[in-house]
């Protein structure tokens, strides 16, 4: 773990979402990213790498199976030099309770705390974005802080495909930046 979330010195891939809500996260054991059981990240995760580390409903309510399942994610997410940062690090929301990102309202991000900084210092090469939110506030946040617009490498819904790839450059590093929305009419 790092600042910021969950991420190691060989973490290459940065998945950046927004913030969870709190019942996902509040006095709850287990918890790890996108754990949700409606969410569906970790079903995509699965169907890519034909892993099994969707935790469906009934066994999401186990704090066991939940602690157990957040430790094999966590090993996996290593393996495959990935982790999880959110846009946001301090938020408030306009519906108390709410999982809607329209009922964000940010306190600080990560460029107001230095964890962007410090992930552009590791090894990251690549941010990735589920929801438009993270992508649309970190891409407005960098050009404000950077002056560095990204370049469209890849148009979104490029033959029928929902993936959105730029490329930002920091110096002389370059840094991906793809968009791939996980809720919604997508193919597994």
């Amino acid at each position: 773990f790092q600042p910021g979330g969950i991420w190691f010195p060989t973490t290459k891939t940065i998945i950046c979402g927004t913030f969870p809500p709190k019942k996902e996260y509040y006095e709850r054991q287990g918890y790890i990213h996108y754990s949700s059981p409606r969410n569906q990240f970790w079903r995509h995760i699965d169907s890519i790498y034909k892993t099994t580390l969707y935790l469906g409903a009934k066994n999401a309510k186990d704090d066991q199976k939940r602690i157990e399942n957040a430790i094999d994610k966590i090993a996996f997410l290593r393996k495959i030099e990935l982790g999880f940062v959110d846009i946001f690090s301090i938020v408030r929301r306009t519906v108390d309770g709410s999982s809607n990102d329209n009922d964000l309202i940010s306190e600080e991000t990560i460029f107001d705390n230095g964890i962007f900084q410090e992930l552009l210092s590791a090894s990251v090469t690549q941010f990735v974005f589920v929801y438009s939110l993270s992508r649309d506030e970190f891409i407005q946040k960098m050009e404000k802080l950077f002056k560095v617009t990204p370049v469209i490498i890849r148009q979104y819904n490029a033959d029928g495909i929902p993936l959105l790839v730029m490329k930002a450059t920091f110096g002389s590093k370059e840094i991906y930046l793809s968009y791939a929305p996980i809720h919604g009419p997508i193919n597994w």
